[in-house]
């Protein structure tokens, strides 16, 4: 058993097992590879009641390539050769209704052709399944209530022929030897865990050698290295095996934050273990533990880990999250993707999602106007910036025409926020890329964020426009200079995301709603106050263009495909130091020579707080019939662009714009998707803003939102989703 093997855990009976080893029936290997959820080029992930296949070639860039359902909750997944076992526990529903013990089972799936899984067979447990690993052509199966040794070499008859007593988990097979761990925690008395050897030489007569326990430290998790095993937990303790018989515990370690489970894996010098992140321990001094790094990693529950070419795959919450541990005093979070349900049937590949609608292509590059106004900078972006990861393969576009592209104004897209999106159907979700979070510091870059919400938004097949503003700090200028920004920074930064983004975004909004003085500065301030600030003043729609023009050029040199659109401009009468008649600013822009420095322009449209179909706009208050005065002033101007919403929506709390109650909402934004549908044939894009979850009582975006803070639906969700699926349905 001197190689490193991945094995599970029994939590309040609960039982996670794992790796094994291919021989004959009742010849277990002993120097067989260790089977796992990563194999070659690819990752089979746990996904609630889905085994997700995803391609790890690029391990800075996993990617969903087909799926299949399993009967219930996905929990362990091991491949042994071209065979992917599959545990599974029951439905919520079953649960609750089965007539006897809460079952789950086996599913014995075929992936020699990963991308087009076909399913062998199944087994069902007699208790609730948790885990297996495989010894040759036995599986072993771990219940709440023991462990059963089941022959598979027919998979469509698979059988059981042993069962060991309960108690028993967490498995690994090595040298004729199973290894397993059990924990937990009752509801009055301490929690606990336990160690265990049996020798499964003859699989059909399995014989228990040795065990131990450790209080208040249960078991989840197991590896072995050499003559010690780790067991992962709320801490970590080591157990000697020198003696079979008679293991000890021999040292233990908590982990801070007393995580209730964990995945454990090693390499012959170090341990790694993920539970608040992941912990790094040097073995050199086993069975001393010595902690050399933690790497934090934000709302993790792992499911799996597995170790493979200097890269740690972490299966969690429903995703895998990659982890560069080459160097294991510095662990490097490298790529991740969350992924949302695929209902594929077997033994077709599974799409990586619902089809977008197409993109039409970018306008030609632009001859030389005020699109020039500014000289564009030299690139100053530095060699260490790398070229950007091996782009997806092209989204198919949808068959038949569709008139106009549906998409939800997001604040980061999380797998919920995508898969909300998805389910609502928005073909595109519009979400801001800010300078000051992905460039903080001079030629320096940070992709992980950035990178995260376009998986998220892949894996839904959404089409991402990115918008692109909020300074840094040290880019900002004095108030009193023509632009508020260092215009060669934020070209830099815009030539860097578009370069990294190649072929996987569509379309860049460049800034936000120049003629408010609060949006022309905006580092990401949001406070009451700020709306209503006038320092330094609204944009000259000159100035404006000739940003515009400098960020055109150099997303069409990274880039293009992608189109680029003009800013959104606060649709408002006021004029002040604060704001600017989006109308006149508008004009500006025209006199400017706007239209070549833009594929789309770009406009907001608010209601505030009127129902669309019996507006009474006032001046300070414009309402939707603003869409068709931007529309005029554009034909007068000889420009004939499509025009993209990319903000619609009405509020139901308090704040810049009057409030309306949840019904209110619902009715007048299907309202004013109905009269796009009918009234505004320029308009290719409505993008509704906005859908996002987890604000605070009284955050002025919330009150916009499609969903409550918990990211239950409100009405106007559940609206929004008819008509759109209406429409659809008329294509």
């Amino acid at each position: 058993m001197d190689r490193p093997r991945h094995v599970g855990v029994l939590l309040t009976g609960l039982l996670l097992l794992t790796i094994g080893c291919s021989a004959p029936l009742g010849r277990p290997a002993d120097d067989a590879p260790a089977a796992g959820f990563v194999v070659g080029d690819y990752a089979f992930v746990p996904r609630d009641q889905q085994a997700l296949v995803m391609d790890v070639r690029d391990p800075h860039w996993p990617q969903v390539v087909a799926a299949w359902d399993a009967p219930g909750r996905v929990t362990r997944i091991v491949i042994a050769g071209s065979i992917a076992y599959v545990v599974h526990r029951p439905s919520a529903d079953s649960w609750h209704t089965a007539s006897g013990p809460p079952d789950g089972g086996l599913q014995i799936v075929e992936v020699s052709d990963p991308r087009r899984p076909r399913r062998l067979g199944s087994y069902r447990s007699a208790d609730v399944a948790e885990d297996v690993a495989i010894g040759g052509d036995v599986a072993y199966v771990a219940d709440w209530a023991g462990v059963s040794a089941v022959d598979v070499r027919r998979p469509a008859a698979a059988h059981e022929i042993a069962r060991l007593p309960a108690g028993m988990g967490g498995l690994q097979i090595g040298a004729g030897r199973l290894v397993g761990v059990w924990g937990g925690c009752s509801v009055r008395g301490p929690c606990s865990g336990g160690f265990w050897l049996a020798d499964v030489s003859d699989p059909r007569k399995p014989v228990e050698q040795g065990r131990t326990k450790s209080e208040g430290l249960p078991g989840y998790d197991v590896t072995v290295v050499g003559r010690h095993a780790y067991v992962a937990g709320f801490g970590v303790w080591v157990v000697d095996l020198a003696d079979p018989a008679r293991p000890a515990v021999v040292s233990a370690l908590r982990l801070n934050g007393g995580v209730y489970h964990a995945e454990v894996e090693a390499t012959a010098s170090h341990l790694f273990v993920a539970a608040d992140g992941l912990h790094v321990f040097d073995l050199a001094r086993a069975p001393e533990l010595v902690e050399v790094a933690h790497l934090p990693i934000e709302n993790v529950s792992p499911i799996q880990m597995a170790l493979r070419g200097g890269y740690l795959y972490l299966a969690a919450n429903g995703g895998l999250y990659v982890v560069d541990v080459r160097d294991p005093q510095h662990p490097a979070l490298v790529g991740s993707a969350a992924a949302t349900p695929i209902a594929p049937p077997m033994p077709s590949p599974a799409p990586a999602g619902p089809e977008p609608s197409p993109m039409p292509r970018p306008t030609d590059t632009p001859s030389r106007t005020a699109c020039d106004r500014f000289r564009d900078p030299p690139s100053r972006l530095a060699a260490a910036i790398h070229q950007p990861p091996s782009p997806d393969p092209p989204l198919t576009a949808a068959a038949g025409p569709r008139p106009l592209s549906y998409a939800a104004h997001t604040l980061y897209v999380d797998a919920t926020v995508a898969r909300l999106a998805a389910n609502a159907g928005f073909d595109t979700v519009v979400q801001v890329f800010p300078w000051r979070d992905l460039n903080p510091e001079p030629g320096r870059y940070t992709w992980a964020a950035a990178d995260d919400m376009a998986r998220n938004a892949a894996g839904a097949g959404l089409n991402l426009v990115v918008r692109l503003d909020m300074p840094p700090d040290w880019a900002r200028t004095a108030t009193s200079a023509a632009l508020p920004f260092d215009l060669a920074a934020y070209a830099d930064f815009v030539s860097a995301v578009a370069e990294r983004y190649r072929g996987r975004i569509p379309a860049y909004i460049i800034w936000n709603e120049p003629n408010l003085a609060a949006e022309w500065r905006r580092s990401g301030e949001s406070s009451a106050s700020h709306w209503y600030s006038a320092e330094g003043g609204v944009a000259d729609p000159a100035d404006y263009v000739g940003v515009l023009g400098v960020a055109f050029r150099r997303i069409r040199a990274a880039d293009p495909a992608a189109r680029v659109v003009s800013a959104g401009l606060a649709p408002t009468g006021e004029q002040s130091p604060r704001a600017q008649d989006d109308l006149i600013f508008l004009q500006g822009m025209l006199a400017a020579s706007v239209d070549p420095c833009a594929d789309v322009i770009g406009q907001h449209a608010y209601g505030y707080g009127q129902n669309p179909a019996a507006e009474q706009p006032s001046a300070g208050q414009p309402g939707l019939d603003r869409v068709r005065a931007w529309q005029d002033l554009l034909r007068v101007h000889g420009v004939d662009k499509p025009v993209w919403i990319t903000e619609l929506g009405y509020t139901v709390g308090p704040g810049l714009q009057p409030g309306v109650t949840l019904n209110q909402q619902a009715v007048y934004l299907a309202g004013a998707i109905t009269r796009a549908q009918a009234e505004w044939p320029w308009v290719e894009m409505l993008t509704v803003w906005n859908l996002a979850y987890g604000r605070a009582p009284g955050d002025e975006a919330a009150g916009f939102s499609l969903v409550e803070a918990d990211a239950g639906p409100r009405p106007a969700y559940w609206r929004v989703q008819q008509i759109l699926a209406r429409n659809s349905l008329a294509y």
